[in-house]
């Protein structure tokens, strides 16, 4: 299994993916998506909306990402080519930053 975290620019996105079992990325991360979409039994794609500091789900990766692309995103974006997403869980779970205490050691 392989695990992403997806950073989304609008709630609007997280949401019609939701709706519509669909997902866009960046260009440059297609080639990383599709390797382990290929090489993995399973990809994990765990989403959170820039700025909102909570989880808003995660979801499975159903397909590679194709050519085609979608103008469904909020704001007219264009991103990369569409692939299929089962959602299996939709929520918010908030995350806070984690300080961190160097040891010295390093």
């Amino acid at each position: 299994r392989r695990y992403f975290t997806i950073k989304s620019f609008d709630r609007k996105d997280v949401a019609t993916s939701v709706m519509r079992g669909v997902w866009a990325t960046t260009a440059r991360n297609e080639q990383k998506l599709n390797e382990a979409f290929q090489d993995s039994e399973e990809v994990i794609l765990i989403f959170s909306v820039n700025g909102s500091r909570h989880f808003q789900g995660y979801a499975r990766m159903e397909s590679a990402i194709g050519r085609s692309q979608s103008d469904i995103w909020a704001g007219g974006q264009q991103w990369g080519g569409d692939f299929r997403v089962k959602w299996l869980r939709v929520y918010v779970c908030f995350y806070a930053p984690v300080p961190l205490r160097f040891c010295g050691c390093c």
